[in-house]
């Protein structure tokens, strides 16, 4: 059997191997001419080159390191921190970093604000600050705030919005105003031109104003719009209609806006948190109501009327009630020139004191230079001995030394409806 000619393990094949395998093929087939067999060398010639090609190619190339766990485990740890490193680098950009809009107004009283931000890309966030009483605390374009106690907003131009305890708000980040989110806010506008109005946003529409007096109540499923001075456009999906002062309107997002009078309010000279107090015959009172109408005082009790009051042309009204002594209950109401009647405003407390506060003294004692003054007075009087503050106690007692020789003292009480009692006491 005839041995297989192969290569070398240099893939080089040599003249005699070739030789060999032509003899061979030459004697499995007919035997080749030599211009065949030259042509058949040459061919060999070329793949035996070729084989050496790759081979050299081969050694050349480099080998691939096979990755072992540790190298898997490494590349791991590296991509968690790089991403942890990301992450606390974006973490800083949104706490710290990112833009403020130029500061639209300034915000007093105890509030909480989430400041606006604004970043790459147009990306934008908010970052909360403590609450805390602000005085004057600047406010940018898309801040947001809560009202922990009636808090102040006050924009460039002097104008004011009163934001009652739990009121939240927006500033707007176009134009100059608020976007209400809950509770009442209360504004007082100064006139702007007519290309920058000031607007009060609601999710049901929008109040927009040059210079006036109003208020704007959220809802659950309306907004209430009260203009106690002034002009106001009220707006929502349906229509637009000026409300005046004197009128309110009841605003939702797809019913036709209806304004009618609003119960009226007045502002008194003497006002406790919880009632008026009063010494004086007459209550004396101020209004703001509809052009030209009437204002009618009830007995809330009763309903009997205690008195009539006109307005004129502006709205004002101005006047005083006839009281009894001692307590009373009052309610108002205003009727329009051609008729319309408001609902009744909520129930105010009045108590008419015309009693002078009870006032005693003790014997006058000389203690050196000084005079020693003891006494007591009705609870919840003041007390001033010659035209000095006397501390006095809850119960009423007061005790005080002054600078005094021979000169009278003069000791007045006064109680909370302006009422006196004084003594005058000789000293030997």
């Amino acid at each position: 059997m005839t041995q297989r000619q192969t290569p070398s393990p240099e893939n080089r094949w040599s003249d005699a191997q070739l030789e060999r395998l032509l003899a061979e093929s030459g004697r499995r087939t007919s035997s080749l001419r030599p211009e065949q067999r030259a042509q058949v060398l040459k061919v060999l010639l070329a793949e035996q080159e070729r084989l050496r090609q790759e081979a050299i190619a081969q050694a050349r190339a480099p080998q691939r390191p096979r990755w072992s766990a540790a190298d898997w485990l490494r590349v791991v740890a590296g991509a968690l921190a790089a991403a942890a490193g990301l992450a606390l680098v974006l973490s800083l950009y949104l706490l710290f970093g990112g833009t403020r809009l130029p500061a639209e107004a300034t915000l007093s009283g105890l509030a909480s604000i989430s400041e606006r931000r604004y970043g790459l890309f147009g990306a934008s966030w908010s970052i909360a600050q403590p609450e805390q009483s602000y005085v004057s605390h600047p406010l940018a374009r898309g801040d947001e705030i809560v009202a922990r106690s009636q808090v102040t907003v006050t924009f460039a131009d002097g104008s004011t919005a009163a934001l009652s305890a739990g009121a939240q708000a927006r500033v707007l980040e176009e134009g100059v105003g608020l976007f209400l989110l809950s509770g009442t806010v209360e504004n007082v506008v100064q006139p702007r031109s007519a290309a920058s109005p000031f607007r009060i946003e609601t999710q049901f529409g929008s109040m927009i104003v040059e210079g006036t007096v109003f208020r704007t109540t959220l809802q659950p499923e309306a907004a209430l719009e009260f203009t106690d001075e002034g002009v106001v456009l009220v707006s929502n999906a349906v229509e637009a209609r000026r409300v005046i002062t004197g009128e309110q309107v009841r605003v939702v997002s797809v019913e036709p806006l209806r304004p009618e009078l609003q119960p009226p309010r007045a502002r008194f000279t003497s006002r406790l948190a919880d009632r008026i107090l009063t010494n004086e015959a007459a209550l004396p009172f101020q209004a703001t109501i509809y052009p030209s109408a009437t204002l009618v005082v009830y007995d809330a009790r009763t309903q009997s009327e205690l008195g009539r009051f006109r307005a004129d042309r502006a709205g004002r009204v101005s006047g005083a009630i006839p009281l009894a002594e001692g307590q009373r209950q009052l309610q108002l109401r205003q009727i329009s020139p051609d008729g319309r009647q408001s609902a009744l405003s909520p129930v105010i407390q009045v108590e008419v004191d015309r009693t002078s506060p009870a006032l005693q003294l003790e014997p006058i004692v000389r203690q050196g230079a000084r005079l020693r003054i003891v006494g007591r007075a009705e609870v919840g009087a003041s007390v001033t001995v010659n035209g000095l503050t006397a501390p006095v106690q809850a119960d009423g007692r007061f005790e005080v030394l002054i600078e005094q020789l021979r000169a009278p003292v003069t000791v007045v009480a006064r109680d909370a409806a302006g009422n006196t009692t004084t003594i005058v006491k000789q000293v030997e």
